[in-house]
Formats: structure tokens, sequence, C-alpha cells
């Protein structure tokens, strides 16, 4: 395989490889990101974002970020009963 056709393979990803830079419009666009503002409102909007986090209590906060790594922590524990299981004893 050539390093053109590697190229193009990256390029028909839907999410950029980590080497690739997104502009804001398509971050936005593939929910990468919540909001776009111009560079002189980031300030305000980030507290304005933090402010609304930090109104979620920390037990809802922990049962969400719980839910979104189950797969993922699944995954892990099946992976690595089965390397355990595959050593010598």
């Amino acid at each position: 395989m050539y390093s053109k056709d590697i190229q193009q393979i990256n390029l028909n990803f839907t999410f950029p490889t980590p080497a690739q830079f997104v502009k804001s419009d398509k971050a936005l666009k593939l929910g990468l990101v919540d909001e776009v503002v111009p560079m002189d409102q980031v300030m305000t909007a980030a507290k304005k974002q933090v402010t609304k986090f930090l109104e979620i209590p920390d037990v809802g906060r922990s049962i969400v970020k719980e839910g979104l790594r189950k797969a993922d922590i699944e995954e892990f524990n099946e992976r690595e009963k089965a390397m355990l299981d595959s050593m010598p004893a």
C-alpha cells in the first residue's frame, strides 16, 4: 500500500485521525462540540457552560458518566478475563 492510498483511506473516515484538525463548523455538525462562538466570547461561553454543568447534582453526573463508560468497562473486563484465563496456572 502506498502513502497516497493511506491518505485516501484517511479521507474516507467520518471522524478525523488524531493528526487531522477539524474546522469548527464541521466539529459542530459531527457533534464533537456543543457550541461555536467567536474567539472574543470564548471565556463568557465557557463560564456559562460550566455554571450550567455545575447545576446538575453530583449523583446525576456520576450516573451519566457511569452509563457512558459502561460498555467500555465491560469490554475491558472481558479482555482482562480472557487474558488471565489464557495464562498458565
